[in-house]
């Protein structure tokens, strides 16, 4: 895929003769490459196109293609004079030429909390907007109660606590504090609690993990994850860091989750974990999943992350991004079961995982799932001193958390089955198939 390039940014469902095509959500691109004898060409430059006025519209591209995955605006904040060929909200496309190619790549791996960056694959979908389905009635009276007694008062209070503090910045005291008010928080609701320490750069933090074992013989392993620490890169370090939605939304989720669940029946081990040091480098999950026991890894059964559930962005229906790998699959699947029964949420599925706590686990082999609010990169306010409580949508926070405390007790076993049967790694139908973490996603029909 070196060289140049010619490329068409509409919605349509015939191919150009010869091109290649991706799809990311409601646009499909239409590619060239440029040594290609098929694209459409001009008198004026027999080399590239431009189409006439009033159809479609041609871009010559100076470099290779790259898909990006950027949390909030990271990448556009980061990268201004990168060439952008399609801005598609969590996704971009992107244009490197020659040197420009080797130093973003080099920054990108360098800043796994806030982007990452694959040469522009061909052939099917990144993203992908799932159809709803209808609601089906005669659910068990547990799995209603569930869905509806998400507290948004106990949510709302969560959030406004953590962003009151300074920072959470993960090597600073503000960190320790909310550290030891969730632990507090988790143990007051029956958990079993470690702060187990990490290593942030030169410095030490924390993961929180509350633990609550399983009644069943042959227990699996359920996660429900967020981090806790937030961050100001607009500022740096020494500057106010609230991290409202990035992410006190995420970490009140878990901690509402862990009082949903705590007095239920649960067959299954259920582990709720609060990340440190997730914004210099995804280093709490990292190094939790490099210690897992083999005899742990070989049991988890789904790993529901949430990062940035708080933030309405746009003025179409309130959505929520699924994002995992080819692993994830049958997770994603009950997610969006559950988004669909129990709440009005638009649904997108992606299989690039970037820049938050799921990515470890799926490189791993681990079936993790993001879920986050959708077009997240309408949040301009993330890793800013303006990313505040008073901005955070109760509604749309409430409802990802309904999905994923429904999902978590099918996986847990509280409600029996779950509604599609039981997910299993690299089992069972879906609309979403892949090649692997960071490799093009192909939506089938059905």
């Amino acid at each position: 895929m070196n060289g140049r390039y010619l490329l068409l940014d509409l919605v349509r469902t015939d191919a150009p003769e010869g091109a290649q095509s991706t799809v990311l959500g409601t646009h499909t691109l239409w590619w060239f490459d440029g040594q290609s004898t098929r694209m459409p060409r001009t008198a004026g430059d027999p080399g590239f196109c431009a189409a006439p006025a009033g159809s479609d519209h041609w871009q010559q591209v100076s470099g290779r293609l790259y898909l990006v995955v950027q949390a909030g605006t990271s990448f556009l904040t980061d990268f201004p004079q990168v060439p952008v060929v399609l801005d598609a909200g969590r996704q971009l496309v992107v244009d490197l030429d020659g040197p420009t190619e080797e130093q973003v790549l080099e920054r990108v791996a360098a800043n796994p909390a806030c982007y990452g960056a694959v040469p522009l694959p061909a052939g099917g979908a990144v993203r992908k907007v799932l159809p709803p389905k209808a609601r089906r009635g005669g659910l068990p009276e547990l799995v209603e109660e569930l869905a509806a007694t998400v507290d948004v008062s106990r949510l709302r209070a969560d959030v406004e606590y953590l962003s009151s503090l300074y920072t959470r910045l993960s090597v600073h005291p503000g960190y320790q504090t909310a550290a030891a008010w969730a632990a507090r928080k988790l143990r007051s609701a029956g958990y079993r609690v470690s702060t187990p320490l990490i290593t942030v750069g030169s410095g030490r933090s924390a993961n929180v993990v509350a633990e609550k074992p399983g009644s069943g013989p042959d227990a699996k392993l359920v996660y429900v994850t967020a981090h806790l620490d937030s961050v100001n890169h607009r500022d740096g370090s020494a500057a106010p860091a609230p991290g409202a939605d990035d992410n006190a939304s995420g970490s009140a989720g878990v901690l509402e989750i862990a009082r949903l669940l705590a007095g239920k029946d649960n067959k299954h081990d259920l582990r709720l974990v609060l990340f440190g040091g997730e914004e210099q480098g995804l280093h709490g999950s990292t190094q939790l999943v490099a210690a897992l026991p083999t005899a742990d890894r070989d049991r988890i059964a789904g790993v529901i992350n949430m990062d940035m559930i708080g933030s309405r962005n746009g003025d179409g229906p309130a959505s929520v991004m699924l994002e995992g790998g080819q692993v994830s699959v049958p997770v994603m699947n009950l997610l969006a079961d559950c988004a669909h029964q129990h709440t009005d949420l638009e649904v997108e599925t992606s299989l690039n995982p970037y820049a938050s706590d799921h990515v470890p686990f799926i490189n791993a082999g681990l079936p993790a799932v993001l879920t986050i609010e959708g077009a997240d990169s309408s949040n301009h306010a993330i890793h800013t001193g303006n990313d505040t409580a008073e901005k955070i949508d109760e509604g749309l926070m409430r409802d990802i958390v309904a999905m994923n405390v429904v999902a978590t007790a099918h996986l847990c076993g509280i409600i029996g089955e779950p509604p599609e049967g039981k997910p299993r790694r690299g089992q069972g139908s879906s609309p979403v198939i892949a090649r692997g973490p960071g490799v093009l996603d192909v939506f089938g029909a059905g």
